[in-house]
């Protein structure tokens, strides 16, 4: 089946491609490789790779500044991840920071 199961088979998704979780890509060590995909949705938070620890961009070890365009021009629907309100607020500051809308 590979990465992408609908992919070839006919199924028709119309404008609805590809939701990618930043941190779980992370976790799989597989990030880059999504980022050649057309992105409809992001789901945005960041870990150390080990485990999914739902932290706001920049207190893992993803490199957003390398996506931080990607986020930018994508004009997708943007969710952010994370385990409290503090931590939700850090990340909406860090992402306007990166001027992600």
């Amino acid at each position: 089946m590979g990465m992408f199961p609908f992919q070839g088979t006919g199924f028709e998704i119309g404008a609805n491609d590809f939701v990618l979780d930043i941190g779980h890509a992370n976790t799989m060590g597989n990030l880059e490789a999504f980022l050649e995909r057309e992105i409809s949705h992001f789901h945005i938070h960041d870990n150390h790779g080990n485990n999914d620890e739902h932290l706001p961009p920049g207190e893992g070890n993803i490199d957003f500044s390398a996506i931080q365009g990607l986020l930018r021009q994508n004009n997708s629907i943007k969710i952010i991840e994370n385990k409290s309100a503090e931590d939700a607020l850090q990340s909406i500051f860090a992402l306007k920071n990166m001027g992600v809308k």
